[in-house]
């Protein structure tokens, strides 16, 4: 007796890779669509968002007559699987300040010199060698200080000089600056800025270039005078802008 067949299970069998890739494809749009309004808040990628309901519902029902055809167990677990996805990316963006604010304390005490903010002030960690530094932008330029409570003056090394295009005739060296590490000669001068975290921001800073005898550029007392205050307690330093 030739064997019975039964086209239906062949035709089923046929639309379950078809679902699986409508599947993951409306997922994957979806997950895209999230990351990206998460990334670019206010763009144009959020205005999709009637365009994105309405091909969630038309995928939807389709889905749904797709699946009349197919186990719903492997359905419901198939939407079960996204909807999971959608809700902790839901989740992670109604919480992204709160994030964002754990990523960049961790941040700030591995790498001690960039620091973290806390409310409007930036808080730093001792170095391994006991030191504060503080990773700033001198005009655009990055360079990372020491804080130096004894300078009088924020003092820049030759090298940190030179990237800035600052490189005073050997003449104007003729101030004498007392800092932790000693006695330097120096250049006066006047910084357009100093902003640390790209938000705590001091224009024209009184500063002096030294005559190579320094390996580290100096935070010293004519920017940290200008902050609205700053603490050290133990480990820890604050600068309130």
């Amino acid at each position: 007796m030739p064997p019975s067949h039964r086209p239906e299970q062949k035709g089923r069998g046929g639309l379950r890779p078809v679902f699986k890739k409508l599947l993951w494809l409306f997922g994957f749009l979806l997950v895209l669509y999230l990351v990206l309004s998460w990334l670019f808040p206010g763009t144009r990628i959020n205005h999709l968002g009637g365009i994105l309901t309405l091909v969630t519902l038309m995928s939807i029902g389709s889905l749904i007559v797709i699946s009349l055809r197919m186990h719903f167990r492997e359905f419901f677990r198939n939407i079960a699987i996204w909807s999971g996805i959608v809700l902790v990316l839901a989740i992670a963006y109604a919480f992204r300040h709160e994030i964002g604010g754990v990523a960049d304390r961790v941040v700030g005490n591995v790498a001690t010199e960039r620091g973290y903010r806390s409310g409007e002030a930036m808080v730093f960690e001792r170095d391994p060698s006991g030191h504060f530094k503080v990773r700033a932008h001198v005009s655009g330029q990055p360079i990372t200080f020491l804080v130096d409570t004894g300078a009088s003056h924020v003092i820049l090394s030759k090298r940190d000089a030179m990237a800035l295009g600052i490189n005073p005739p050997p003449e104007q060296f003729f101030e004498r600056y007392y800092t932790a590490n000693g006695v330097v000669m120096g250049a006066p001068i006047f910084l357009e800025s100093i902003e640390i975290g790209g938000h705590l921001t001091i224009e024209n800073v009184r500063a002096s270039v030294t005559d190579g005898n320094l390996n580290t550029s100096l935070l010293g007392m004519s920017f940290l005078n200008r902050l609205e205050g700053f603490e050290i307690t133990g480990e820890r330093m604050t600068l309130r802008p």
